[in-house]
């Protein structure tokens, strides 16, 4: 698995790609856009690499991104 900037994991599965993002910040209605039942990291899973949506996968990267905080903030 690889971790970006605590908002963000790809994990490469057997039989899938799962794409992690904080939830930490986002509205309820933004949360149900994903996967899982974690508290602050929930996912998109895909079968297939050639049938992502790249606008919408951008839209998130972008929405997490922009409203999300990470999951484990640097203390400054």
């Amino acid at each position: 698995m690889i971790c970006y900037d605590d908002m963000y994991y790809i994990a490469n599965l057997p039989k899938q790609i799962n794409m992690g993002f904080s939830i930490i910040g986002l509205a309820p209605e933004e949360v149900k856009l994903f996967q899982g039942s974690g508290k602050t990291m929930r996912h998109l899973k895909f079968g297939n690499i050639d049938l992502i949506d790249r606008e919408e996968l951008v839209e998130t990267i972008r929405l997490v991104r922009d409203k999300a905080s990470p999951v484990h903030p640097k203390n400054k």
